[in-house]
């Protein structure tokens, strides 16, 4: 199976896409190839470790050197603009080997370099996806102590310490 879900949002593509191999290794026992776009997806590899590898094509990333951008901004959030900080340039060469594992990010960026997109739209693209890594890094923290929270084991201070550092750890990124 090929890209279940594609075209459809983030949510309801991991959704449908998880639903679907879960569904087939629980149920059917067939061989099956299933390719995605959707890192959540490998985490079936957890449950059913001895039925799924989570796999992708090898590479060889090959620096390019440094990229200085603006000077350092920091938003309202006390998190710095990706688009102030350095950041290396990459290319990659194919290895044509199966390799287990999940692809990691800067393997799309170049992909889509080799696809002939434009550098200023893969630029904007690399900007943008670290600041959606570094979103969902904040949400997962904030989801931790509001369970914390409520479950009364924190106390006010103990709030306001961790809310602090994870601005603090933030304005790092």
């Amino acid at each position: 199976m090929d890209e279940l879900g594609r075209g459809t949002s983030i949510h309801d593509g991991t959704a449908i896409a998880y639903a679907t191999l879960s569904y087939l290794v629980a149920n059917t026992g067939c061989t099956t190839l299933f390719v995605t776009h959707f890192p959540m997806i490998a985490s079936l590899h957890g449950l059913y470790p001895h039925l799924i590898r989570a796999s992708y094509i090898d590479y060889l990333e090959v620096k390019d050197g440094m990229n200085n951008t603006t000077s350092p901004e920091v938003d309202e959030s006390g998190l710095k603009n990706r688009s102030s900080q350095e950041q290396i340039k990459s290319r990659i060469i194919f290895l044509y080997k199966l390799t287990d594992g999940v692809v990691p990010s800067i393997y799309v960026l170049n992909v889509a370099r080799l696809a002939g997109i434009p550098k200023e739209v893969i630029d904007e693209a690399q900007v943008k996806a670290f600041d959606l890594e570094t979103s969902m890094k904040i949400q997962k923290k904030c989801g931790k102590m509001a369970h914390l929270m409520g479950n009364g084991l924190w106390q006010r201070k103990d709030v306001v310490q961790y809310i602090s550092r994870i601005v603090e750890q933030g304005s790092k990124t």
